[in-house]
């Protein structure tokens, strides 16, 4: 992958490090520590403070809908190979939300135990994404073109709506050259 220096955006060493760039030694020990999805919303807010603010973060179907049609495995290398494409061609600072994906899982499933619900976890929406969608967070939340085929993307968007944080939609064609792009790269859709 292409690393270029982009203005306002630092440069990187490897694609891996854009979904890491902001945190910080700290924040990986409360990390350890969340019990709750408000917790992990906390960790979020300092690490969104810790890189001043005015973020952008990427929407897109990851558990609901998408290429993947629910399949978060193919939804997550998508969302993945969007955000360092976004960072490093199109110089936007990009808060990766990949990182919190394992304790997201770890809290939607202790939520399904304890509830006995099968049910989309909305709790997650709510409490997780609708606390850090603000606009003093994010000036802008990107869109991936299949949005609509997901509950939480559909959720985020709202939330942006609401609170008037600037939307852009990536369209089609963007979803079609990330495609291309993980084929070039070799790396397999497949599970």
């Amino acid at each position: 992958m292409k690393t270029t220096l982009l203005a306002g955006v630092p440069r990187v060493n490897s694609p891996e490090e854009i979904h890491w760039y902001f945190w910080q030694d700290r924040h990986r020990k409360l990390l350890a520590k969340v019990k709750s999805f408000t917790d992990l919303a906390l960790v979020c807010q300092a690490i969104i403070e810790s890189a001043g603010g005015s973020l952008h973060i990427l929407s897109g179907p990851m558990t609901s809908g998408g290429i993947g049609n629910g399949n978060k495995k193919i939804n997550f290398k998508v969302i993945k190979r969007a955000t360092e494409f976004m960072w490093t061609e199109r110089g936007l600072r990009i808060l990766s939300h990949l990182p919190f994906e394992d304790k997201l899982d770890e809290l939607v499933s202790h939520w399904r135990v304890t509830t006995g619900s099968s049910e989309y976890c909305w709790i997650l929406m709510e409490e997780f994404y609708g606390r850090i969608l603000t606009p003093s967070n994010f000036a802008g939340m990107h869109f991936l073109d299949d949005w609509r085929s997901s509950k939480g993307a559909t959720y985020e968007r709202k939330c942006c709506e609401d609170r008037v944080i600037p939307i852009h939609d990536l369209g089609v064609d963007f979803s079609k050259m990330i495609l291309a792009l993980l084929q070039k790269e070799e790396i397999s859709l497949a599970e």
